[in-house]
């Protein structure tokens, strides 16, 4: 399901500057960017209100164009957010560098951002505010949820004639979502304290489509929105240099390292000692059943050490983190986690992660042929609302391996996995819909950093949010697994057949075959393993072309549009 949804979101970006040329699109006629309000915030310095800062159709072009690569048109990548290091956990000391920092950035290329309308137009704007000529030296958005710990504070580009200007790129804020930016400056009050204060001295409300452009050495607070806003805050943020000459700024943001890099690493990821005796009986903690379906719920503890873990956990965090769009309808379906990384499963099986994990898998279940077909990161702050799902159908075999990778989380910073079973309708919540069914509780389990949580997949579970007291986020490293390889042939070729457009009626047909199991047991009449395997390559093969056309396309409408 997570896979569909990473897809589904892949293709949704893509297909806006494909389906229909930015040419052709119907934007609403910008209104002219103006200078609102002029601020003193303090210590001498000005910050300045810009409205209509940017376009609809400017926002078009972030949101589709920009988070691609468009250096290489034969491979689409999604650029994902970057989770900032400070909030990896509670226990790990937060850095000057970037203390106060939304925990999700994205970088844009410099290069790439110059050659669009926005900064063509925002460029001579700020020089008339300034007075001087502006140099561009880094742009970058970044994701603020409702109860981000965000905090006053300098930033580390403070210099003499630099500028920061953030542009909220949101069209659809509301009064009551508050996210205000603060200036402060320090103050004294010798009755209290002779110690100097921060003091507030000027607000700006999140406007959408409003920019504010500050000094970079001024004290400033961007605050995460109210609890009822989703969504939380986008904005981008341009780092401007009014100095004739300087270098460019060396602001590390995270531990990331490509993609290419990543999936190299997880190939060659080896353990230690690989083969050293382990007691998978002694580690069992305990488990539980969905007693309807007989379906198992394993809990273990010790099947890594402390040095395997924080390897495991370094390697995972090197990847770049992508973004759900948030579900907030009525329908309620899929786990609703907004924040995962998604693993190349033929790498992963190279890696002795996954070795380590077949000996358990045989443990649990006395079956030796396990073979993964999603491997992903999932994270969650509190301000998360997931939702109650199963990953696999009601018919199929499978199983979910949780491996929980946060440390310092105590029972009172919650975060537990909790499985329910469906009880029958009272007659009276049935009319309330979907999301209105009835669940019973049939186990819980506390995300112990290095524990392990083994379950049939087609139980229904939710993965619980930290508490609001909990400064970072929680972590889990999640594999699922078919039965053998045919089952793992069926599952991802009908996940594969979703992506793809104007699927013909045989394609059709077969994907209904194999949803509902009909070709799950090799009858006489039912396709071969072998042709299955031909099939998933020659579908993944046409997912892949129609992404790189569309890639191809997007390039070149985006050249366009500059």
């Amino acid at each position: 399901m997570r896979f569909i949804v990473f897809v589904f979101y892949l293709l949704l970006a893509a297909c806006t500057l494909i389906q229909c040329q930015v040419s052709e699109i119907q934007f609403p006629e910008p209104k002219p960017i103006q200078l609102t309000k002029t601020l003193d915030i303090g210590n001498g310095n000005q910050a300045w209100v810009i409205d209509n800062a940017i376009t609809q159709r400017d926002i078009y072009i972030i949101k589709s164009a920009l988070p691609f690569d468009l250096v290489e048109l034969k491979k689409v990548e999604l650029k994902g957010h970057v989770f900032v290091y400070q909030n990896y956990s509670a226990n790990i000391p937060r850095e000057d560098w970037n203390f106060g920092l939304p925990p999700w950035l994205k970088e844009i290329d410099v290069s790439l951002f110059q050659r669009i309308e926005l900064w063509n137009r925002t460029q001579p704007f700020v020089e008339n505010i300034l007075q001087k000529p502006v140099r561009l030296e880094r742009v970058q958005t970044d994701f603020i949820g409702s109860l981000d710990p965000m905090t006053p504070m300098k930033s580390r580009y403070c210099e003499e004639g630099r500028y920061f200007l953030s542009i909220f790129y949101h069209s659809d804020w509301k009064l009551n979502s508050y996210g205000h930016v603060s200036f402060y400056s320090e103050s004294r009050n010798p009755n209290i304290t002779d110690e100097p204060r921060l003091e507030i001295t000027s607000s700006v409300h999140p406007h959408g489509l409003r920019g504010i452009l500050w000094p970079s050495c001024h004290v400033t607070l961007f605050r995460g929105p109210s609890i009822n806003q989703f969504k939380g805050i986008e904005k981008l943020t341009l780092w401007l240099n009014t100095n004739a000459e300087g270098s460019t700024p060396d602001v590390s943001t995270s531990i990331t390292q490509s993609n290419a890099d990543s999936k190299e690493s997880m190939r060659n990821f080896r353990f230690p000692d690989l083969h050293r005796a382990i007691n998978y009986t002694d580690c069992l903690t305990r488990t539980t059943y969905d007693e309807t379906t007989n379906k198992p719920i394993h809990v273990l503890d010790g099947v890594f050490n402390a040095d395997e873990l924080k390897s495991w956990k370094r390697l995972l965090f090197r990847k770049g983190a992508n973004s759900n769009d948030w579900d907030n309808s009525a329908e309620e379906g899929g786990d609703n986690v907004r924040w995962l990384c998604l693993y190349d499963v033929d790498d992963f099986t190279s890696s002795d992660m996954w070795k380590r994990l077949q000996d358990v898998l045989a443990f649990v279940s006395n079956e030796t042929e396990w073979i993964p077909y999603d491997v992903a990161v999932n994270y969650l702050k509190s301000y998360d609302n997931t939702r109650i799902h199963p990953d696999a159908r009601e018919h199929e075999v499978e199983y979910t391996l949780l491996l929980y990778l946060s440390e310092g989380l105590t029972p009172n910073d919650y975060a537990e996995t909790n499985w329910v079973v469906h009880q029958p309708d009272d007659g009276v919540h049935g009319y309330i819909g979907r999301g209105g069914e009835i669940y019973e509780t049939i186990g819980a389990v506390a995300p112990k950093f290095g524990r392990l949580a083994v379950f049939r997949n087609n139980v229904q579970h939710s993965a619980h949010p930290p508490t609001v007291s909990y400064i970072g986020g929680r972590f889990s490293f999640a594999v699922k697994v078919t039965r053998n390889l045919r089952l793992n042939y069926i599952k991802r070729l009908y996940e594969k057949l979703e992506s793809l457009e104007n699927m013909n009626e045989h394609y059709q047909r077969l994907n209904r075959q194999l949803m509902l199991g009909l070709q799950d047991e090799p009858k006489s009449k039912a396709l071969s393993t072998e042709v299955l395997g031909k099939l998933l390559q020659r579908v993944t093969d046409q997912v892949n072309k129609q992404s790189s056309d569309r890639f191809s396309s997007i390039t070149e409408q985006f050249l366009k549009s500059t």
